[in-house]
């Protein structure tokens, strides 16, 4: 058996007075993050009956124990605290059913649908939520379309069915049996099955043309893993090496591992004849069917005719200045009291380009329900949206941050092509002397007001991979200590300014890189980084660069230092699988070390034994099937990164504060504190208070 944090184990039979349906349940965990007595439904049952016109349960007026945290639950666990619930629909897709637009609800959504507790109380259905997104961002993907096989609960403390209704792993986790929640709906009517699965797994996923470097997801050791179709809801996936972390890979894996098949074979030359496919890409005015897939598959691209599995879809073009998503009729989530979600009707998103500042005067202006203002307004907004809060109002939403990132995160290019700058920027005494000369406390008033936490990048706050211990090398601003070290490095010798030398008689001048945009704090990190270096002898001249350059330049290895943000991962974020921590993907810190790992020898630069060790840890831990030791594997991993102060350093990390949300006082059972994507919040359990 799998030891994990996860629902897994057999199937079992369960009859319920009005439906059959064979489900997965578990012996040690129940889905319930707490336990709620029936008896909160004891009253006010019969509501919906007594008024016929009512879809909604009366019930709905109830508080069903308020937690701040939505809870999750399968209906069989649910009902068996609660009592049986019977099932009811929106006024809106009610009225579809009358009319004969739509099938009944019975028929549109699974015997076993996913119960929804919701945060604060039962909704009500109705209504237009405003949202605010940039024209160059959907904000789509994170928080309104995404249907995983499985995902984290609201509280982050274990991994429970989604699409999936459970699954099953043999004794080494290479072979995995999944179970797909029967009755589940395409937003077309068309009932998702294991030919979804299918159609991603072997017609996109191993696709050359699409994916010319492989996926990881379906990827193995020394080829992809196969995958089988026992009936329509059962799959079953085989690796040629044991695969712990699969169902924890569904929790975040974008795109989700299927896809409507029905919908997309259409574009694709292996299920239609060429003719129709070439009729297609002239008629979209691109060049190749893979371009016309791309158009239809990609969340980004937001197509209006794909359907979706998520509680809205789109009605309209991302590239229209309000994209609107409405209600899909088909969705799988009731909440507590058999309401089918989502509450609302539509989410209204305007599209703006611009400026941080335009973002943030929009946001605070009344006029926006929900809105992660403080990714734009930043930290010092703070105290104006709590104002312009009552005035207008809404409240102010702290978020639970995903990643520890540190303000004012360097990275050393460890292969620059002079090779004097190579040897000083690998040179560790050089790193730590730049880093006790940085004046973090002086950081943390200027930017936070003290309210920031001093430490270098590191995995974020709280369980399960948190270590205080981690973030903390060279962290004092000792400019004594800074300067012994940059001297133990060569730099000893210094010019008539007072400037180091290095060890061939030129100028120390470092280019201290820095993005354009994503954050305006990272170039203040720079011209205080520019101020602390010349106090230790070191000549820096922060350069701005244009995004796409900015990466080149680091993607190449033709900047000396930059600064930027790096998200080493957490909970949601498993480090594992995240580019900055887990050395994947080319691991921007120190490309050449990544090339002659994954090249077996052949290319790129030999890492130190240090690194070596710490990326073969990494690749044992994504198949070792026990989540504790791969936790324990992912604090050796940050021993390491911390210990040799690998390529990067940081400054300060910001309060959770500084990347406030708001949200209407209409708009209700939204988390506080948020987590950092809709996934886990569930979105479909927001309604507005009339």
């Amino acid at each position: 058996m799998v030891s994990n944090n996860l629902v897994e184990v057999p199937r079992v039979k369960r009859n319920t007075h009005r439906r059959q349906h064979s489900i997965l349940v578990t012996g040690a965990l129940i889905l319930a993050l707490v336990s709620l007595p029936a008896a909160v439904f004891a009253s006010g049952a019969q509501g919906a009956e007594d008024d016929a016109a009512a879809t909604m349960n009366m019930r709905a007026t109830m508080d069903v124990g308020a937690t701040g945290v939505a809870q999750v639950f399968e209906l069989s666990a649910w009902e068996a605290q609660s009592g049986p619930i019977e099932f009811h629909e929106s006024p809106m897709t009610a009225a579809m059913v009358a009319n004969g637009e739509l099938p009944a609800l019975e028929d549109r959504i699974p015997a076993e649908p996913v119960v929804v507790v919701p945060a604060e109380e039962i909704g009500t259905y109705g209504g237009t939520m405003n949202f605010l997104k940039d024209a160059t961002h959907g904000w789509t993907d994170n928080w309104f379309l995404y249907e995983f096989p499985a995902v984290l609960t609201p509280d982050l403390g274990a991994i429970v069915p989604n699409t999936l209704v459970g699954w099953e792993a043999n004794a080494d986790a290479t072979t995995w049996t999944l179970f797909i929640r029967e009755g589940i709906r395409w937003s077309d009517g068309t009932p998702h099955t294991a030919d979804d699965w299918l159609f991603y797994w072997n017609d996109m996923a191993l696709n050359k043309d699409l994916f010319p470097s492989g996926q990881s997801f379906v990827a193995g050791l020394n080829r992809p893993g196969e995958i089988r179709k026992i009936d329509d809801h059962t799959i079953e996936i085989a690796f040629d090496a044991p695969r712990g972390t699969l169902i924890e890979q569904m929790t975040f894996l974008r795109p989700a591992p299927y896809l409507p098949a029905h919908y997309l074979k259409q574009f694709h030359p292996e299920h239609t004849d060429q003719a129709t496919i070439n009729a297609e890409i002239q008629k979209r005015g691109v060049e190749t069917w893979m371009d016309v897939m791309n158009q239809e598959w990609k969340e980004e691209s937001i197509s209006v005719n794909r359907p979706y599995l998520s509680s809205w879809v789109p009605a309209n073009s991302l590239k229209d200045p309000i994209l609107t998503l409405k209600r899909n009729p088909y969705y799988f989530k009731v909440d507590a009291a058999g309401n089918q979600l989502p509450y609302m009707d539509e989410v209204s998103m305007e599209s703006i380009l611009g400026d941080a500042e335009a973002f943030f005067l929009k946001s605070i202006s009344g006029e926006v329900d929900w809105f992660l203002t403080g990714a734009f307004g930043g930290y010092d907004s703070l105290p104006l949206a709590v104002a312009k809060g009552i005035e207008n109002d809404f409240r102010i939403i702290e978020p639970v941050q995903g990643c520890s990132n540190s303000v004012g995160q360097t990275w050393f290019n460890f292969f620059h092509p002079d090779p004097v700058m190579r040897d000083l920027l690998t040179n560790k005494d050089f790193r730590m002397g730049l880093s006790h000369a940085v004046n973090r406390e002086e950081m943390n008033q200027l930017f936070y007001k003290g309210a920031g936490t001093i430490g270098n990048p590191t995995l974020a706050f709280g369980p399960p991979f948190f270590g205080e211990r981690y973030g903390q090398t060279a962290l004092a601003f000792d400019l004594d200590r800074a300067n012994s070290l940059l001297d133990q490095a060569g730099l000893s010798r210094r010019d008539s300014d007072g400037f180091r030398l290095r060890p061939d008689g030129q100028r120390l001048r470092i280019l201290l890189s820095v993005p354009n945009k994503w954050s305006t704090l990272a170039s203040e990190a720079a011209e205080l980084y520019k101020t602390y270096w010349a106090e230790v002898g070191v000549d820096v001249q922060p350069t701005v660069a244009e995004w796409g350059t900015f990466w080149s330049q680091v993607d190449n290895s033709e900047h000396d230092i930059s600064i930027h943000a790096g998200c080493l991962g957490g909970r949601i974020n498993n480090p594992l699988f995240r580019p900055d921590f887990g050395a994947v993907r080319r691991w921007r810190f120190a490309p050449e070390w990544y090339n002659w790992i994954e090249s077996g020898g052949s290319e790129g630069v030999e890492p130190p034994e240090a690194f070596k060790r710490y990326r073969a840890i990494r690749d044992e831990a994504v198949t070792e099937p026990d989540e504790a030791k791969r936790i324990a594997a992912v604090q050796e991993m940050m021993g390491i990164l911390d210990n040799e102060l690998f390529v990067s350093f940081g400054g300060v990390i910001p309060p959770a504060l500084s990347g406030y949300h708001i949200a209407s006082e209409r708009l209700r059972n939204v988390p506080n504190p948020q987590q950092g994507t809709g996934i886990i919040n569930i979105p479909a359990q927001f309604f507005l208070r009339q």
